[in-house]
């Protein structure tokens, strides 16, 4: 991992477990995907418990070459740390999803308008 997260907790015990699940989920970002420039998390839960327990939120901010990209995911069931945990994978499952769907639409306009190296029209329907 090239860049050093900005990992901060409101109203949430800081946790190594969390803590490197978040890098490893950022590393993993950056060798599939594209190079991060900057990245903040933010896990905050509300001071007062819902029925089903606290309610987590967490926010990823990446600065990226392309657009920068902001998710936010909330989740409240079962034990404490249980919950942090999955709302750390579900807003970074939620972040590999954006990325991917921006590479691919990325790809698509490349297709469709040539290739920047080459400058030729790439057409599917031709057999040449």
């Amino acid at each position: 991992m090239h860049i050093t997260p900005i990992i901060s907790y409101n109203n949430v015990d800081s946790s190594s477990a969390v803590e490197n699940l978040v890098r490893r989920r950022i590393g993993a970002l950056e060798k599939r995907f594209v190079p991060i420039i900057g990245c903040e998390v933010t896990m905050d839960a509300a001071q007062s418990m819902t029925r089903n327990g606290r309610l987590f939120r967490v926010r990823v901010n990446l600065d990226l070459p392309d657009p920068d990209l902001s998710v936010s995911r909330q989740y409240a069931e079962g034990s404490a740390q249980d919950d942090l945990i999955l709302a750390v994978n579900r807003a970074f499952g939620v972040v590999e999803k954006v990325i991917k769907r921006r590479k691919k639409s990325k790809q698509d306009v490349d297709e469709m308008h040539g290739s920047p190296s080459t400058g030729l029209r790439v057409d599917r329907d031709h057999n040449f």
